[in-house]
């Protein structure tokens, strides 16, 4: 089971997390691919044995679909979630509670008013009073911002960026949390090619967490010599190339792409989940 889990989910631990899965029968024709993103703050060397120590935070990231060959699903494009980047703003809701007023000055609410209040005595009265209540939701506040790009039919991509409720640091935005509710939210439909089985569908989903060198961001970079503590170094320090060095050498070690990280656009692979299947609200 834990081989299992490594082949399907690969991931730079601390910096992100990300898991995939398909709701429905494939052998049905359709299933609803569904994804689990979660950014944080990694923290990273400081081992012993290590010269450098620090943490790592993303300013921008993306996930993207891709298929293997040959291609056992097709995308249906009125399905794509496109997300949410029309949602900042405010909206506000109001809602009319009824009442009625007494002559000696006592209101009394109602569920369903009415014009007319028995009073005692027999007198009548038809005055009526309506109580208005403003909630204002202020969407601004989300942390992280999804909009959608598709420059290829194949490949659907989710843009991440920080959103004005997302934290700082250094007087930069970082993405952090989850940028949309699983649960409920799906990311399409795929209808399936009914030629292949649905192990084959299995090894053709895969949804990848991708930055460029330039949206890490590096700090609190400590480093040092044997037998000492570690030390915060200048960011002079030539030193500091040993930051991009060690987490070269952290993402091999999971099985992904590093890429060039003396280029600030090479793309660099911080997790891949495999989908697997699993019946609908049936989280693990």
């Amino acid at each position: 089971m834990t081989q299992h889990l490594h082949n399907r989910l690969r991931q730079l631990q601390g910096l992100v997390t990300i898991d995939a899965w398909h709701e429905g029968q494939p052998q049905s024709g359709r299933v609803d691919l569904h994804a689990y993103v979660y950014f944080d703050e990694a923290r990273l060397g400081g081992q012993v044995g290590d010269e450098i120590a620090f943490r790592l935070q993303l300013k921008r990231a993306e996930l993207k679909l891709l298929q293997s060959e040959p291609k056992s699903f097709s995308i249906d494009p009125a399905t794509i979630w496109r997300g949410d980047e029309d949602a900042s703003g405010k909206t506000t809701y109001t809602t009319e509670t009824g009442g009625s007023r007494s002559a000696d000055g006592r209101v009394k609410l109602t569920i369903s008013p009415s014009p007319e209040l028995e009073l005692t005595g027999g007198g009548k009265i038809s005055t009526q009073e309506v109580y208005k209540s403003e909630t204002t939701i202020d969407k601004s506040t989300k942390t992280i911002l999804v909009s959608f790009s598709r420059n290829d039919r194949d490949q659907p991509t989710w843009i991440l960026k920080p959103d004005r409720g997302s934290p700082r640091l250094d007087d930069i935005s970082l993405l952090n949390g989850q940028p949309w509710d699983d649960k409920k939210q799906s990311l399409l439909n795929l209808d399936v090619n009914s030629k292949h089985e649905s192990q084959e569908m299995l090894s053709a989903l895969r949804l990848c967490l991708i930055c460029r060198r330039e949206d890490l961001h590096f700090y609190d970079i400590k480093a040092r010599k044997l037998g000492q503590d570690f030390q915060l170094i200048p960011d002079a320090s030539p030193k500091r190339i040993i930051v991009q060095e060690y987490l070269r050498d952290a993402l091999i070690s999971e099985g992904l792409h590093a890429g060039d990280m003396n280029s600030p656009f090479s793309i660099i692979y911080l997790g891949e989940a495999v989908s697997e299947q699993r019946r609908p609200n049936a989280y693990e």
